[in-house]
């Protein structure tokens, strides 16, 4: 596939645009250019590892102060996360499938204890990060 160099301001720009339509940058593109979808644009994306968000959340709320709310640690998480065109694609209840999944991590974690269960939109660690084995820098996170 052909690639393309583009500003940091307009490879931002079409991040945030990707993000808010769940759609995928070729998709972007091509509907600002007004080009019909293709077949290979439409098939079902990859996605994020849950492995990778229940590494990241750790790493979130250690940046946090260990507890923060929802809304906060999906904004770290959305730097933290290289999100794939597939995470950002929406659910049938019109969610993006990244925050789902970073819910459901947070749910694994909980059980697992590595998260305290607090009051709602509340997330919060058991122990210090070091403590987990958690990884501490961003190259980590993915890696298997």
């Amino acid at each position: 596939m052909p690639s393309i160099s583009v500003s940091q301001q307009v490879w931002e720009q079409l991040q945030r645009e990707s993000q808010r339509r769940g759609q995928s940058i070729t998709t972007v593109l091509g509907e600002l250019l007004g080009l019909p979808p293709t077949t290979a644009e439409s098939r079902p994306q990859e996605r994020t590892p849950i492995k990778t968000f229940r590494d990241a959340i750790v790493v979130a709320l250690s940046q946090l102060g260990g507890r923060a709310t929802k809304r906060q640690v999906l904004t770290a998480l959305s730097s933290i996360v290289v999100l794939t065109p597939g995470d950002n694609e929406k659910d049938g209840r019109g969610h993006r499938r990244w925050e789902v999944q970073a819910g459901q991590a947070a749910s694994q974690l909980r059980r697992s204890g590595a998260l305290k269960i607090t009051s709602h939109g509340v997330w919060a660690l058991a122990a210090t990060p070091h403590a987990l084995g958690t990884p501490g820098s961003r190259t980590a996170l993915g890696a298997e």
